[in-house]
This record gives structure tokens, sequence and C-alpha cells, in this order.
């Protein structure tokens, strides 16, 4: 009975989430049956076979006796009245003779297993029944009953029932890179959706925060941080809903605070190595160039650095560079189109997050050529022309 009791509450408090008063009643209602049971089935028995409590009477023996035993309870009946001396009508010989009859006949009646087995068989077939069925349950929804379980267990305590919706939050736990932005955003998952949130930011050392109200864009809210300076800490609450604190640590990586590419082209061409502007990263040049690259880094002082250069054709270039105390050099030669990303690695295995991309172009090398223009003594003869070809062919072969 308390097993089926206990089934029943768990599978509605799991369901409906009764009420503190409601829960606190079946609560003790069950706790009453179940000590009623212990008193009785437990206590009483072990009292009176310690001698404390007085034990059943004879005719209370008789009576379960007979429920066990058809018809043995009126031959015990007319026996204990015979050997009470109850039966005044019957001289002495004849009780005795009676007494010692009906003694015989209830001798082979095994007393000591009158109501020892039969009642605990009982009770443990109708047991089965709801243990199987806290079994199923907690087999099914393990989460929900054990939540039930819970509540029940704690009469008297307020919970609060479950929300139509959560929050999940992005990035959650997080390492920043120190002075980057970084984008907090919690969307709401469930059946009614809140239209408004608020965030709560501050620095992980101090308990001040400020709150910023926050309006459902795609059922999502979203506070944007411009630089985390120092680790921040921060939650997102909507209708009551509220998501732990999570921390955002700001690390120290190596930066690149700018470039300064160098373009050094082939002897052939005659032409100066042309220095780009500051902070101008792509390069275009006749292939054969040597570009020089300089990188200016910041934060910790890198202890590794390289370039690493894709080219159009599929091939990929790892470039070192040398690292000195402001600024890491390298160089490679532009092979054609392509593109190239500066790396840099502290000693504590930090590198610098999303490199920029710059891009690589090659010129092409046609062969050379002259033009010659008529002049005012009219065309020119062959000789003229000949001479022409001989200063093409000569071009030709100094670029060769």
């Amino acid at each position: 009975m308390v097993g089926a009791a206990v089934a029943v509450a768990l599978a509605v408090e799991g369901a409906v989430w009764m009420g503190v008063g409601l829960r606190t009643a079946v609560f003790w209602l069950i706790a009453a049956t179940l000590g009623a049971l212990v008193v009785s089935g437990v206590l009483v028995p072990l009292l009176r076979g310690w001698g404390v409590l007085p034990g059943l009477d004879e005719w209370a023996v008789v009576r379960r006796t007979g429920q066990d035993f058809a018809g043995v309870d009126d031959r015990l009946a007319t026996f204990l009245d015979l050997a009470d001396g109850r039966d005044a009508g019957s001289d002495g010989p004849l009780r005795a003779a009676a007494v010692e009859s009906l003694g015989r006949e209830v001798a082979e009646v095994p007393f000591e297993k009158v109501r020892a087995f039969g009642p605990a068989r009982t009770a443990a077939r109708w047991a089965a029944i709801p243990l199987a069925a806290l079994a199923l349950l907690f087999a099914v929804w393990p989460t929900t009953m054990a939540a039930a379980a819970g509540r029940l267990l704690a009469p008297g305590e307020y919970f609060a029932p479950p929300a139509p919706f959560r929050l999940d939050v992005t990035p959650g736990d997080t390492e920043v890179t120190r002075g980057a932005g970084l984008q907090l955003t919690a969307r709401a998952v469930g059946t009614s959706l809140p239209l408004a949130a608020t965030v709560e930011v501050g620095r992980a050392d101090e308990r001040a925060t400020e709150t910023v109200r926050l309006q459902a864009e795609a059922g999502a809210f979203a506070h944007a941080v411009d630089a985390v300076r120092a680790d921040l800490r921060y939650r997102f609450e909507a209708d009551g809903v509220r998501t732990p604190w999570y921390t955002v640590t700001a690390i120290d990586r190596p930066l690149v605070r700018g470039v300064r590419v160098t373009l050094v082209p082939p002897g052939y061409s005659g032409r100066r190595p042309q220095t780009l502007p500051e902070g101008v990263g792509d390069a275009t040049g006749l292939a054969g160039t040597t570009v020089r690259v300089q990188v200016q880094h910041g934060g910790p002082a890198p202890e590794t650095a390289w370039l690493a250069v894709d080219w159009e054709d599929g091939r990929r270039q790892r470039v070192p560079l040398r690292v000195a105390s402001e600024a890491a050099l390298g160089q490679f030669r532009l092979r054609g189109a392509g593109t190239y990303t500066v790396h840099l690695r502290s000693a504590d295995g930090l590198e610098n997050t999303e490199p920029a991309r710059y891009r690589l172009g090659a010129l092409s090398d046609g062969p050379p050529q002259i033009v010659m223009v008529e002049g005012g003594d009219g065309p020119l003869g062959a000789g003229a022309r000949r001479l022409g070809f001989r200063a093409e062919r000569a071009v030709a072969s100094a670029s060769g």
C-alpha cells in the first residue's frame, strides 16, 4: 500500500508539480502510514517476543489456527473448555478421557507454521506491483522522477516550476585576447519565448556589474563588448530564467601591429626595389621578385614566427621569420599569384588569432619590343629596317 502511494505521488508530482501544501500533506500521510505499518508489523511482535507486551491469548490463537487449518479451531475450543473445566456437567473421568482424545487429534497440527510466513508471502506478492511500477517510472523518465522524488522528500520547501524555455549562451566560458572585442549571445529555445532579456557584465574580481536591457532579434539576445581589458563575468536573465555566471578570461597573445613589405625586382628588369606604405601587405610584381616582409609585433614577445604562403597552384610554403625585439624579418620569391598570412607563437604556445590574409599577384614578363617611328624624311630604308631588327634582337638577347 505504501509503495503504491509512493508511486502515485511521484507520478503526480512529476507531471503537475503539486503545490507546497499538497506536497507536504502527501509526504506526511505516506510517512504516517509507513510508521503505522512498521509499528504494527515489526515493533509490536518484537516487544511481544521480548516479553515487554503480553502475547496473544489462547482464544486468539484458536481463531488464527482455524484460519490456516479448517476445522481445527472447533476441536481446540472444545479442548480448552474441557481443560479449563467449563463443562461442569461432565464427570471427571469422562472429561479426562475427552481431553486426552482431543489432545491426540490436535497433536499433529503444526502450530509453529500458523501465520508464520503466509502474511509475509501475501504482502510480498502485492508489494511487487508498486515496486515494479516505481522501477518502470524511473527507467522511462529517470530525470523527471529523480527530481520529483527530491521535491517530495523536501516537505514545506518551495520549488519553482520549470520555465517554458531555456537560454543557450554563446560563447559561455571562453578566452579572449586582451583588447579584442567579444559578442555575447543568448538564444531562447522552448514553447513560449521571451521578448526581452537583460545581461549583467562585470569584472571577475569585482561584485559590481552593469545591467543592459536587450530586445529579442530572431529569438536571440546579443550584447557586444568593445574591448576586453580584464577578466569578466556575465549572465543572462529573461522572465525569471537566469543562466549561471560565465567567465571571460583575458589572455595576452602575440599581436601583429603592422607589416612593411619591400619588393626587390629581378636584376634583368633594371627596376629599383620598392617599399610599400606601412600596413600594406598585398604585393604585386614580376615573377622572381623577392618579397621582403617586416612584421611589427606586440604583446608577449614571440618565440617563433613564420609566413604561410598559399600559391594559386595549390602549393603551400612555410617561410620562417627571424625574430628580433620589435620585429620579425623574412623573405620569399614571388612564384605566381596567391596569398600569405603572418603567424606568431609565444613561449607559452599561444598564437595570434585570426591572422590577416594578404594577396600576391604576378605580372607577366613578355618579350621586349622596339617600335620605329617614321621620320620627316620619308619611309625608312632597308638599312634602317635592318638596324631596327638588330636593335630588337640585341634588346631581346640582353633581357634573356
